[in-house]
């Protein structure tokens, strides 16, 4: 039986994405957490906490101070 060999050639432009959200650090778990990740960087959950409210802040680079276990 002969040994098959794989290679995985990534052609992309895309930079891999987190596993988690770089704010509260949770998982990303669904393709709605994907698509924001993607746009805001932050989990779903995330942009409704703290991008929406402080919109104007977070474009300009801040993010909530949050105190992790």
């Amino acid at each position: 039986m002969s040994s098959i060999k794989f290679e995985w050639i990534d052609e992309t432009e895309e930079e891999p994405l987190s596993i988690s959200c770089p704010v509260c650090d949770v998982l990303i778990a669904t393709s709605k957490d994907i698509e924001v990740l993607k746009d805001k960087g932050c989990c779903e959950e995330c942009e409704l906490t703290y991008y929406y409210p402080n919109k104007e802040k977070w474009d300009k680079g801040w993010r909530p101070d949050i105190v992790r276990d």
